[in-house]
């Protein structure tokens, strides 16, 4: 079984630290400001864990303009971690893409389950995921990305977007796992790491906050510098240690 930890995202979760033997990473999820003002409970939703020599972390955001985006974003994560603990070695195989686009559909299944047990049409379980699978025996990396959220690279000065948000029309619209043309906005993208990097996968909160103080790649120095908060704000930083090895 995986070894996980998981973050409901009902109360704060800021800066709890876990280490793994290659990798560590850090967590933190806080509801927006307008949420808190609200009595709305943080519609974020978290996962990270370990199987033998496989990393991941998903994130996926409840879109508020759905009835159920908690429901749908807890849903969503439940399978992508089910899915990676059957299959974890799949996303680094030639047929990586079929892998993921097998996931998405079974998530979507499993929204539709909700949907029908909440009685509710699949539109009011919208939500978006983008994940981030290690490879540490052989170092390598995969990114799963619909919607909006980001994947940041900070090591050794040499910052960098590695997935950026996908939005619509509007920056107020993305796109999201239950969507009928989904596999058009699916990003899948491979790379190399060393035992030097360090990463960020995050909600769209982060970026939208963290671009308007200016702050992005202040992150590893926290989040207290990041003054607009009134999105809700999931992130993971994740960082390769030493004995990451080439084998």
């Amino acid at each position: 079984m995986i070894k996980s930890e998981a973050v409901h995202c009902t109360a704060l979760t800021k800066g709890e630290k876990f280490l793994y033997n290659k990798i560590s990473y850090e967590i933190y999820s806080e509801a927006g400001t307008y949420h808190k003002q609200h009595g709305i409970e943080n519609q974020d939703a978290i996962k990270v864990g370990m199987k033998d020599d496989y990393f991941f972390c998903a994130i996926s955001d409840g879109c508020g303009s759905s009835k159920y985006a908690k429901q749908a974003a807890d849903c969503t994560i439940k399978y992508a971690e089910k899915f990676f603990n059957k299959y974890c070695s799949a996303f680094f195989s030639d047929n990586k893409r079929t892998a993921c686009k097998k996931m998405i559909f079974g998530i979507q299944n499993s929204l539709r389950k909700k949907a029908l047990q909440f009685e509710v049409s699949l539109s009011e379980m919208k939500c978006t995921l983008v994940m981030m699978i290690i490879d540490t025996k052989y170092q390598n990396a995969t990114i799963i990305h619909i919607g909006d959220g980001i994947v940041a690279k900070i090591s050794n000065g040499n910052n960098r977007i590695l997935s950026y948000p996908e939005n619509g029309a509007t920056k107020n619209y993305t796109y999201v796992v239950n969507s009928p043309n989904v596999l058009n906005h699916l990003r899948i993208k491979s790379l190399k790491i060393a035992s030097s990097d360090t990463f960020i996968v995050a909600s769209d909160g982060l970026y939208e906050n963290a671009y308007k103080s200016s702050a992005l790649f202040g992150l590893l120095n926290g989040l207290d510098n990041i003054i607009d908060k009134k999105d809700d704000c999931t992130y993971c930083k994740i960082s390769c240690n030493s004995e990451l090895k080439t084998v």
